[in-house]
């Protein structure tokens, strides 16, 4: 019967990376609401200010491709103190930054953090919960994502109306400390250690691709289609994803198989789930710009006037 249950310690260790995890979610999701304020502080523009946090998930789609080979090299422990490092680190930076091009470096450590932490939670789940309990584990995994995302709006906009936008930083560096004690303490080895040799060129023509695709899509706000800062960088990320595809089809260990997407099903429920995300991420980006740029309202929006269907 013992078999069959998640012990205490295994539970410890999912949420203290799952605060990780949860704490770059919320980070990205309370920034969103304080955009407003972050353009007048920082005089940027609507364009500019995005980069807070598309950097940060740009960040992260970098990290989860060489996850594996992370965990293979590095002891589970230090893999979740490295990850807290960065994050800590990030927080600071956010908090004392005069200067947007170092928030966005505080937030890129953050989202190193945050992508460690995210695979590390999903692998103590998947290597230490029994199998009759995996799915129950997984939901949970997937909850602290979820209510990370429900909670971001409500918590940024309070803090930014009550206090400012830095103290969504300090709030997360004193949870995030407590997080660093409880998985020091309940995060045990998930995985026998090896010697591999890491895949540099596969990670590196793989990230190059994201971030000139990315690169390239923001840039069509405020140039011409035909310029190189749009065509020519979508063009130089398509060029380097192609290459990736050879690349990795040609290496008997691939650090990912691109013979997985020639599987329909998973495919379109891939392409499903990055236009859901996709969706999410825009209206969480559009909505508090709207009630605050557009409407006038506060951060909060506590007043009916405040919001965008008010006749007020």
């Amino acid at each position: 019967m013992n078999e069959n249950r998640v012990s205490v310690k295994v539970l410890i260790a999912i949420l203290s990376a799952g605060m990780l995890s949860f704490l770059g979610i919320l980070d990205e999701i309370a920034t969103t609401v304080t955009f407003p304020a972050l353009m007048r502080d920082f005089a940027v523009t609507t364009d500019q200010v995005q980069w807070v946090n598309t950097l940060v998930l740009l960040v992260i789609a970098t990290i989860v491709p060489i996850s594996s080979q992370i965990s293979l090299r590095i002891p589970t422990k230090k893999i979740f103190q490295i990850g807290v490092s960065f994050f800590i680190v990030g927080l600071l930076v956010d908090v004392f930054t005069p200067r947007f091009d170092l928030l966005l470096v505080g937030r890129a450590l953050q989202g190193i953090g945050t992508g460690i932490g995210l695979l590390l939670m999903y692998n103590i789940i998947l290597n230490k919960v029994p199998k009759k309990k995996l799915g129950l584990m997984m939901g949970v995994g997937t909850m602290i994502t979820a209510c990370a995302v429900a909670f971001g709006p409500v918590v940024g906009g309070i803090i930014a109306d009550i206090l400012n936008w830095r103290w969504i930083f300090i709030f997360s560096v004193l949870l995030i400390i407590i997080s660093l004690f409880t998985g020091s303490y309940s995060i045990e080895q998930i995985n026998a250690l090896k010697t591999v040799r890491f895949k540099y060129s596969q990670w590196l023509i793989l990230a190059a691709s994201l971030v000139f695709l990315m690169i390239g899509f923001t840039n069509i706000a405020k140039n011409n289609f035909l310029t190189f800062k749009v065509l020519g960088l979508l063009l130089l990320g398509l060029i380097c994803l192609v290459i990736w595809v050879k690349i990795s089809s040609s290496s008997s260990d691939p650090l990912i198989n691109p013979q997985l997407f020639k599987n329909l099903h998973f495919s379109l429920q891939l392409i499903s789930y990055c236009f859901a995300k996709i969706s999410t991420l825009a209206l969480g980006f559009l909505f508090p710009m709207y009630v605050q740029v557009v409407n006038h309202g506060s951060s909060y929006s506590r007043r009916l006037g405040n919001f965008p269907w008010s006749c007020n």
